[in-house]
């Protein structure tokens, strides 16, 4: 099916003619990819000031939770390559009509090089987006960044903002160990208010160790921050809704956030094998 090909009444406003239309490579996990795809369609209003249904961005949302265990493929050798299942969805999303890729699960770009190689469309980097997003918010030096084990682990974050010249101020072993994977996880099983107290904890220890800002490097986290997000007193960058306003503000010559040429894998971890 092709939005453009099968719906007779689909033609692009004048007004909505700005917007390509995003797909979303959605269900890792499920709530984080209607999470993104709520505040793409807030955010387009924000932007656009929209009067009517026809203004907003057009989008399509293929929600695929069977997709292999991203952090688990990067731990274990012996788990399943999630690699072949997201290049799938996104071909489907292209034959779909997408004309832009966004894809709300960090962990995931740690094959965001192979996916760019084989994609027919632009992806955008979440985590370039969420850095870019950062920039326009504070100037600081000291960044802290919540995220899976294994987006820290691949220094997903690390990295970035090392190049862009910022200090990143991470969990501990501990603190993962103890706090934030098992927040996701709650998050995961749609009990983000269980998680609350645990990630608060996390959040207030970087705030300790001298973080200025705060990345939610981890699309699950929005929904666990909403319930304290008023008592926690650093500015915070939703990853998900920065990916959201990069897929708005999109140009495809210049925009920093859909490199196609990049290294396949994660600098962090080139003695893994890669099934």
């Amino acid at each position: 099916m092709n939005l453009h090909s099968t719906s007779k009444s689909y033609k692009k406003s004048e007004a909505s003619s700005r917007w390509p239309v995003v797909g979303i490579l959605g269900g890792m996990g499920p709530l984080a990819g209607v999470d993104f795809a709520e505040k793409l369609v807030s955010e387009c209003a924000k932007v656009n000031n929209v009067k009517c249904d026809q203004e907003y961005v057009p989008f399509i949302l293929l929600s695929l939770p069977q997709v292999p265990d991203r952090g688990a493929a990067i731990q274990r050798r012996d788990a399943e390559d999630p690699y072949e299942a997201m290049a799938a969805g996104i071909k489907c999303l292209v034959e779909a009509g997408a004309e832009l890729i966004a894809i709300p699960c960090n962990t995931a770009h740690h094959w965001y090089g192979r996916l760019s190689q084989v994609a027919s469309r632009p992806i955008l980097h979440i985590v370039d987006s969420a850095i870019d997003a950062m920039e326009t918010m504070s100037t600081v030096q000291r960044v802290g960044v919540i995220a899976t084990p294994a987006t820290l682990k691949l220094g997903l974050y690390q990295d970035r903002l090392k190049k862009r010249g910022y200090i990143s101020v991470v969990p501990t072993d501990a603190e993962v160990e103890k706090h934030v994977g098992q927040a996701i996880v709650l998050a995961k099983q749609s009990r983000a208010l269980d998680a609350a107290p645990m990630m608060l904890e996390a959040c207030e220890a970087l705030k300790q160790r001298g973080a200025e800002i705060l990345i939610l490097g981890c699309t699950e986290l929005p929904l666990i921050f909403k319930h304290f997000e008023k008592v926690f007193p650093l500015p915070v960058v939703d990853s998900n809704r920065a990916l959201a306003q990069a897929c708005l503000s999109f140009q495809p010559e210049t925009s920093s956030s859909a490199k196609p040429n990049v290294p396949t894998e994660s600098g962090r971890l080139n003695g893994m094998a890669h099934r």
